[in-house]
């Protein structure tokens, strides 16, 4: 059921009356130091993605993000590996790195103190999502998270989390200056493209890859759709059961060896995350609530679901990289011989 504009004053109106108890301000102070601590780097956010959902197992966004999360720390070790070191120049890899950790960091300091919120709501029996106003967290999902409670509905709960986090990181992050002069609008995002890193995959236990992959990453609405689609990969589709055996019995490291089979490269053997990548300190800025009262029916239809066996697609796109890898890295050494 869509949200009204009405809903959305009324609630904008409730926010501006809103004075926290002392043991609201005393919840609000734990869930900011749990979230702190465990939005140190991407392996303490995936990890606390998953520990929460065996915990809250009715909320699939949380292991829904755990994998994503997971895709972005495999695609941020990659960049520090050979033969993404031959392909990209370091700066291009620095300022890619960040285009990583930044949204995930974002997404996370957004969405963990909900998940917090709704778990007080459990413990106390009675709903707390008027805390959300204490993170500058969007009245949309405020709306979603008390129909969740008296509906219960957890694909819409889900979807409404996907939208979400895809517009909480449009503004700060894909049309912030910086990142679209330096990345989105430069041809080597376009060439990651190519090299599969605007792809998500699920690996599974036994060796084989599933995912979706998204063109024009820049777009809102591209993104929302590749949510979707993953979260139908991840509790709809035929090979669900695979994948999350492998996201709740394999622990993140960062590494593509979690994949198993599919591990080549001797340095795999230390390609963790932590290998590579101190933790980086970010500063949250107070944004502007991006929901205006207006809700997109298309954000609730069905995905548009594609071809997502991608195990011999990966296959051939490591070997297409590291053709690429050797052929630049013989013209480099062309270059200082002449």
């Amino acid at each position: 059921m869509p949200i009204q504009s009405n809903t959305f004053i009324d609630i904008c109106h409730r926010r501006q009356k809103i004075c926290f108890s002392r043991q609201e301000r005393k919840m609000i102070g734990y869930i900011r130091k749990k979230t702190d601590e465990y939005n140190l780097d991407n392996i303490s956010r995936t990890k606390a993605y998953i520990h929460y959902y065996l915990g809250n197992p009715e909320i699939d966004w949380s292991l829904l993000a755990s994998m994503v999360s997971r895709n972005a720390g495999w695609n941020m070790t990659d960049l520090a590996l050979r033969p993404m070191k031959q392909i990209l120049k370091a700066k291009d890899r620095f300022i890619l790195f960040h285009t990583y950790e930044r949204p995930n960091w974002l997404i996370f300091s957004d969405a963990f103190p909900q998940l917090l919120i709704y778990q007080f709501s459990k413990q106390k029996n009675r709903p707390y999502f008027h805390l959300l106003k204490a993170f500058n967290v969007s009245v949309f999902m405020e709306k979603e998270w008390e129909t969740f409670w008296l509906t219960r509905d957890r694909g819409r709960l889900c979807t409404s989390q996907i939208v979400n986090e895809q517009q909480v990181i449009e503004k700060p992050v894909i049309r912030q200056n910086y990142l679209k002069n330096k990345v989105f609008n430069r041809m080597f995002f376009k060439f990651q493209e190519w090299l599969h890193q605007t792809s998500v995959i699920f690996p599974t236990m036994n060796g084989a890859l599933y995912g979706f992959s998204v063109s024009r990453f820049t777009h809102v609405e591209n993104r929302i759709e590749l949510g979707k689609q993953l979260a139908w990969l991840l509790f709809e589709s035929p090979v669900c059961q695979d994948i999350r055996q492998f996201a709740l019995n394999v622990e993140p490291t960062g590494s593509r060896s979690d994949y198993g089979r599919f591990q080549k490269e001797p340095e795999m053997d230390d390609a963790c995350l932590r290998h590579f990548y101190n933790p980086v300190k970010h500063h949250l800025s107070t944004m502007d609530d991006w929901f205006t009262g207006e809700v997109n029916d298309k954000w609730y239809g069905r995905p548009k679901l594609m071809p997502y066996d991608l195990t011999h697609w990966y296959v051939k796109k490591q070997k297409q990289i590291e053709r690429t890898a050797a052929l630049i890295s013989l013209i480099c050494r062309k270059s200082k011989n002449e």
